[in-house]
């Protein structure tokens, strides 16, 4: 199955980052993925200090911004799966203070041929 490029990697960056940097010792990252009927779920799980529905409310929302370090990458990743195969794909988050965070990514299981 095909995973569209960039996709995966801001996810990590933002779990290191937001999630783990401030205990780099204690912190853990998890990567995972299945195949489920024709979808493909990636999910990014960390135990760092997690959000508040606030936070997680606002990071879709972000406008599209390709700099670097311009703290939207996951809103890129999001807009970018929603163009290629619609509202039924993309990212949502779970988190609570000082758990973590999970975010899972759902796109649809493709070969290299059928990929727009």
């Amino acid at each position: 199955m095909l995973i569209p490029s960039l996709t995966i990697q801001p996810l990590v960056e933002n779990a290191i980052y937001h999630g783990i940097k401030h205990n780099p010792e204690q912190g853990h990252i998890l990567i995972r993925g299945k195949k489920e009927q024709n979808d493909i779920t990636i999910q990014v799980i960390d135990n760092g200090v997690g959000m508040n529905p606030e936070q997680m409310g606002k990071l879709l929302l972000q406008k599209a911004d390709y700099r670097i370090g311009s703290g939207v990458g996951v809103a890129n990743v999001n807009h970018r799966i929603q163009l290629y195969f619609g509202d039924h794909y993309g990212l949502s988050f779970a988190s609570e203070m000082e758990e973590g965070t999970t975010v899972t990514l759902k796109i649809p299981a493709l070969y290299e041929e059928e990929c727009p």
